[in-house]
């Protein structure tokens, strides 16, 4: 039983590299097979996750928050996964405000007070607010510029979170700041390989195809 459990646990690990490279086919082929299986209670929370995540980059926006609404579902009931069940719920207030239903979104942001505190977690906080805002064209919700500046340092540290670096040069380019928005633009595209903006936000990669993505970028100096 443990020998094949830990079977189990590699190729959840590699499903999970595959999602990781943005190889999203394969990793939802991998998901699949494993749900063949019998995995036992300590597995199916994490295909659940995994299988939203993968379902929202393909754009199926519908299948994905019912995985994750039932990954939170059992994720709630076991203490010792409490990272995941808010790594699952910020997932899903952002699919929310892509998906149009930016009250529903509000409402689940609104829940993420209670998450733990930490940079990961304050980058999803960032991203989800700045999701809302943009699918709500709320920029007053917005905090003031200085901290969407610590934002854009906090995105710009890592070679992740293009979405957040897309929303940051809206964000920052409607408060009057177009060098900067310009910049963050630059930089978008490597951070976007494996995030299939497309499939996951359509408007928001309606905006960011939009931009003027020829002019050269400023080396990058927020103002704030």
């Amino acid at each position: 039983m443990l020998g094949y459990q830990a079977r189990v646990g590699r190729e959840l690990r590699r499903a999970l590299a595959l999602a990781s490279a943005g190889r999203r086919d394969e990793a939802l082929a991998a998901v699949a097979a494993l749900e063949r299986r019998r995995l036992g209670d300590q597995f199916p929370m994490f295909l659940d996750y995994l299988s939203g995540k993968l379902e929202w980059q393909r754009g199926d926006h519908g299948a994905a928050l019912r995985r994750y609404e039932r990954a939170r579902g059992l994720l709630a009931q076991r203490k010792r996964h409490r990272g995941m069940y808010w790594v699952c719920s910020f997932d899903r207030a952002q699919l929310l405000a892509a998906m149009g239903k930016v009250d529903a979104a509000r409402t689940a942001r609104s829940e993420l007070e209670d998450a733990p505190r930490g940079d990961y977690f304050a980058m999803e906080l960032a991203l989800t607010d700045l999701m809302i805002a943009f699918h709500g064209d709320d920029l007053d919700s917005l905090p003031p510029d200085a901290e969407l500046y610590d934002w854009t340092r906090a995105a710009l540290r890592t070679s992740r979170f293009g979405v957040s670096v897309v929303l940051l040069a809206w964000a920052l380019g409607r408060r009057g700041d177009a060098d900067t928005a310009r910049s963050l633009l630059a930089e978008a595209p490597a951070r976007l390989e494996t995030e299939f903006l497309s499939e996951c936000a359509p408007r928001l990669a309606a905006w960011y195809q939009a931009q003027d993505h020829t002019r050269p970028p400023l080396e990058f100096e927020p103002a704030g």
